[in-house]
């Protein structure tokens, strides 16, 4: 009778990891490609299901990578880099430098990049110190600059986690206390700008579907806080 029941729990688990994989796997393939005209700015939107838009009603037009677009108009070209489940750490569950969307924004050539990853970080399975965070996401930001076009790059730190429990295994006190303080201070040592999504939610829960993922009002936030950034930088 034990292998029915251990055959069940096998066929259970199987079941998960295979509808988690072919999730990732639609995700990847339902991303449109804009393709930059001559003279438009390239804008990359790099991180995690919070700039893919996990979630998000009438996600082709609600995903913060396309309002930010909209927001932009037809001087930019603003392109959509996220993945569900990533990691800045590279011994994470899902590192982030390991994806194709990771590989297809430096082939992009990005002239602006927008990175935020840290909200799967914060995670008991991914987190191991604060230290480490750091290095990955300073990791990164090397790598981008080392591209030819030498891009801009724009740090955001993720917004806060509500629930009890938080969804996702998310930690909320690690997002507060550690993965913010580590961005804002990289932004400090590196001379990067910073949009500080964690100030700009902080209370508002409403603007979360689910506590961890924005909204369609949620992600207008974030597309007009990099717009700000974005035509500032531009303008320096």
């Amino acid at each position: 009778m034990w292998w029915i029941i251990a055959l069940a729990v096998l066929l259970v688990i199987s079941g998960i990891v295979f509808l988690i994989t072919v999730q990732r796997g639609v995700m990847a393939l339902f991303r449109p490609r804009r393709h930059p005209r001559p003279g438009q700015i390239r804008i990359a939107c790099t991180g995690d299901s919070i700039t893919y838009g996990y979630g998000i009603r009438n996600w082709l037009r609600n995903n913060y990578p396309e309002q930010l677009q909209q927001l932009l108009g037809s001087s930019y070209c603003v392109r959509n880099f996220g993945v569900c489940g990533a990691t800045a750490s590279s011994s994470g569950d899902n590192p982030y430098e390991k994806t194709a969307a990771s590989r297809d924004s430096l082939a992009f050539r990005p002239n602006i990049v927008l990175l935020m990853l840290g909200t799967n970080d914060s995670k008991p399975c991914n987190w191991k110190d604060a230290d480490e965070y750091a290095e990955d996401l300073k990791k990164f930001v090397s790598i981008y600059r080392a591209l030819p076009d030498k891009p801009c790059i724009i740090l955001l730190t993720p917004p806060p986690a509500y629930g009890d429990p938080v969804p996702f295994d998310i930690d909320a006190d690690v997002l507060k206390t550690k993965v913010r303080y580590q961005i804002l201070a990289l932004a400090g040592t590196e001379q990067l700008s910073c949009v500080d999504l964690y100030a700009m939610f902080e209370g508002r829960p409403e603007l979360l579907w689910d506590g961890v993922h924005p909204n369609a009002a949620g992600a207008e936030c974030i597309a007009k806080a990099a717009a700000a950034y974005v035509r500032k930088e531009k303008e320096e």
